[in-house]
């Protein structure tokens, strides 16, 4: 729904589903992005129109009309990212737009094939083209075994911004960050300066045993970041910026915000 009053009044709901883009079998859709009159949203679909991918797949599709109408693309196929989003409690696939150019630039974050990375999937033509760029090596001595939180974000010249959660172990993880220079993402860059452990509370036997009375409670596992959705980044000309969540001692999280130098980050 959109509102063009500054939030005084909205307009009419409209969904993004099977129904409105035909041929297209959608099974869940991710984080919408809005920019110069241009409403877009990525999808996972199970089925596509087109003739020859292997499902499921990523797409994006866009409306010139606030969400009445939607036409979609395909963007990739099932071999060249991972699909699997159990755990994120975020609503994935991320997508933004480039505030330097007309509507014209768009990047979706997605996981590596292996699900141990992150890679962005972007264009600069509108989707008559997409290419796509996987992160660096992690630094030296950091082991991830998944990747998690993913999210994607530009600086303010057009820039890609990716930030993500790289987990060694089931509940203990490190939050990283990177961005694009060219076709190229530079050094992944280690934004927390030790790794987060979610609180005990996380833990499911823990929860029953302290929350003892039926839902609503907060209760989850440790694969799920205890319903924390915070994993951000957007940038301007010279600094990027992540909010994310950080717990060293595995008791109190707070949301920190870093500021990171974009020339540290070629």
């Amino acid at each position: 729904m959109v509102s063009l009053d500054h939030a005084k009044s909205w307009g009419t709901v409209y969904e993004l589903d099977s129904q409105s883009l035909p041929g297209w079998t959608v099974s869940g859709v991710g984080v919408m992005n809005a920019a110069h009159g241009v409403l877009g949203a990525p999808f996972a679909a199970n089925a596509t129109p087109i003739a020859g991918p292997v499902c499921p797949c990523l797409g994006y599709a866009t409306s010139l009309d606030y969400g009445k109408k939607w036409s979609a693309q395909l963007v990739a196929e099932a071999d060249q990212f991972n699909s699997n989003v159990s755990g994120d409690t975020a609503r994935s696939p991320f997508s933004a737009s480039d505030p330097s150019t007309p509507g014209t630039g768009v990047a979706i974050s997605a996981y590596t094939p292996d699900h141990t990375s992150v890679q962005v999937f972007y264009t600069e033509d509108g989707g008559r083209k997409w290419k796509s760029a996987a992160a660096m090596p992690y630094p030296t001595g950091v082991n991830v075994t998944n990747a998690s939180h993913v999210g994607v974000g530009y600086t303010r010249d057009g820039r890609v911004l990716l930030v993500w959660r790289g987990f060694e172990v089931s509940g203990a993880f490190n939050t990283f960050a990177a961005l694009l220079n060219g076709n190229h993402f530079g050094q992944t860059i280690r934004v927390s300066p030790q790794p987060s452990t979610y609180p005990l509370i996380t833990d499911e036997a823990a929860c029953e045993e302290a929350f003892p009375e039926p839902p609503p409670r907060a209760c989850y596992d440790t694969t799920s970041g205890g319903g924390d959705f915070s994993t951000w980044i957007t940038g301007n000309d010279r600094y990027a910026f992540v909010g994310f969540p950080y717990i060293p001692d595995g008791l109190h999280e707070d949301i920190y915000l870093a500021k990171i130098p974009l020339s540290t980050m070629h």
